[in-house]
């Protein structure tokens, strides 16, 4: 029998393609269009071009205010740019407090490019940005504003929009016929909010409304169990006196429906939280905020059952917030 075994001869092939595999994978790496060459191309191009959009951003800034007057500058026939036409900024959501408003496609000619908008408020620039979109904060309710977008391209020049008028309503909308003000709220989300329990609730959600019932039927955890709609961040409530919910509640004997407003939204028995609740079948609930010193809250519709026969339910098409 004779013995098996590697042979010299074997031994060296294989130490030399070991070698040759080596030395490509060094080259593969390190050479001139190597990985690592070419992370550090991408590093120094992301860097160049994070420094070129300050710079852009800057000269938009110091462009408009040179002389302390916007409205003279973007009025100044050298300085229009003849390649971006005229526009008209796109209202995308007004609501309570906040505005949204976009760019609208536009056709830049003679091969030339817009670098950068500033937003326009009753005349006054609050943002220099990149973004072709923008939301206007922390405004009046029931109030008239004046929206409008300066565009700069790359020579320098820039091309004012046309002026939009808007009216912010007078109560803030948290969710509308399917409409979750995702800005706002963060979205809704379907859970319990309890101390203890299990996940007894039944949730839907659909492009009209939001829907949950309690189908808890353990005696040992019905009244501390409350499957909820949920707002996914907290809310500033300072503005307004009211939380107001439209829809169906539907309320049988021993259950009942709740807004509530917490700082815990998983288990509001361990934070601060506030509540009002409904007894009987309604299309409406209210809840007075007026006295509530905490304002940053998350917002809960609550349904709570005490009679393990019958299910409170809710069927949620609009929530807001009033003065």
């Amino acid at each position: 029998m004779k013995d098996k075994g590697i042979t010299l001869i074997t031994l060296i092939i294989v130490i030399i393609l070991l070698i040759i595999l080596a030395s490509i994978t060094i080259y593969i790496s390190l050479g001139e269009n190597g990985i690592i060459a070419k992370a550090k191309q991408a590093r120094d191009k992301w860097k160049n071009a994070e420094q070129q959009e300050l710079v852009e951003l800057n000269n938009i800034n110091e462009y408009l205010n040179s002389d302390g007057n916007i409205e003279n500058n973007v009025n100044n026939s050298e300085l229009i740019s003849k390649d971006i036409p005229e526009f008209t900024p796109i209202i995308k959501k007004c609501n309570g407090d906040y505005i949204e408003v976009m760019v609208p496609e536009i056709e830049v000619t003679n091969s030339n490019s817009i670098v950068g908008y500033a937003f326009l408020l009753n005349g006054e620039v609050v943002e220099y940005t990149k973004q072709k979109e923008y939301i206007y904060t922390d405004l009046q309710l029931g109030s008239s504003y004046d929206i409008s977008i300066i565009a700069m391209d790359k020579k320098g020049k820039v091309k004012i929009s046309k002026v939009v008028t808007q009216e912010t309503s007078n109560k803030l909308e948290l969710y509308i016929n399917g409409d979750e003000y995702k800005n706002i709220t963060g979205g809704w989300e379907g859970k319990s909010i309890a101390n203890y329990g299990t996940a007894n609730g039944q949730y839907i959600k659909t492009n009209e409304y939001m829907y949950v019932k309690n189908t808890s039927t353990n005696a040992s955890i019905g009244s501390n169990y409350y499957p909820s709609w949920v707002t996914s961040k907290p809310i500033n409530l300072s503005k307004y006196s009211k939380i107001v919910v439209e829809g169906q509640f539907i309320t049988p004997d021993q259950t009942r429906n709740l807004i509530i407003i917490t700082t815990n939204p998983t288990y509001y028995t361990q934070g601060t939280y506030y509540g009002t609740a409904i007894l009987e079948n309604t299309t409406r609930m209210e809840m007075d905020i007026t006295n509530i010193d905490i304002k940053e809250l998350y917002i809960a519709i609550t349904c709570q059952n005490s009679n393990y026969n019958n299910h409170t339910e809710i069927t949620i098409r609009k929530v807001w917030l009033e003065k």
